[in-house]
This record gives structure tokens, sequence and C-alpha cells, in this order.
């Protein structure tokens, strides 16, 4: 009998979908507002008022630079040419000075 024809009773086999039901119930209820308060307590009596805002500021430039790194992915990924077709010409580089200078 394989592992998938029985109804779970057999000796150490479980279904895939109780264990993702037993996953999912663990998380259920993980970040709830009062979780999120408790947590921000602890890491302001852990790094001090001072350190705080720094960690927030290199925490949003990691994410930052995270989602520009998937934009610019999902951009060469999407303008590769498929099978069977011709890749376009790429436009040709603009000299170093031929930008009119800006203003301050």
């Amino acid at each position: 009998m394989s592992p998938t024809e029985g109804a779970g009773d057999e000796a150490g086999y479980r279904p895939r979908r109780d264990i993702a039901l037993e996953v999912t119930e663990v998380f259920e209820g993980l970040l709830q507002p009062t979780h999120l308060i408790l947590i921000l307590v602890i890491a302001l009596v852990v790094f001090g008022p001072g350190k705080l805002p720094e960690m927030g500021a290199a925490l949003g430039k990691g994410i930052k630079e995270f989602r520009q790194s998937m934009s610019e992915i999902t951009d060469a990924v999407s303008t590769t040419p498929k099978a069977g077709e011709t890749p376009k010409a790429a436009e040709p580089a603009k000299p170093a000075g031929s930008e009119p200078p800006t203003q301050s």
C-alpha cells in the first residue's frame, strides 16, 4: 500500500494537508497588534532609543535596494527574447558631453 492510499492511520504516516494545517495554525495569530507593540518595546530596551532610528533607516535602505534589484531582474527577464524571436537593436550610447549642463 502506498503512502497516498491510506487515510493516515498507518504508524508514522501523516498526510501533507494535516501538516500544512498545523503550520498555518501556528502562524495564524502571530502578528497581532499587541505582539508588535511587545516586540517594539523589547527592541527599544535592547538597542536603546538612539540606535533604533539608525536601524530603521538601514532596514528601509535595504528594502529599497532589494525592491530595485527585483525590479531590474524582472525587467531583464521580461525583455529577453524568447526562442525564435530576434533581439531588438539597442539604442546607441550618447557621448558623455552631449547633455546640456544643468543649473543649480
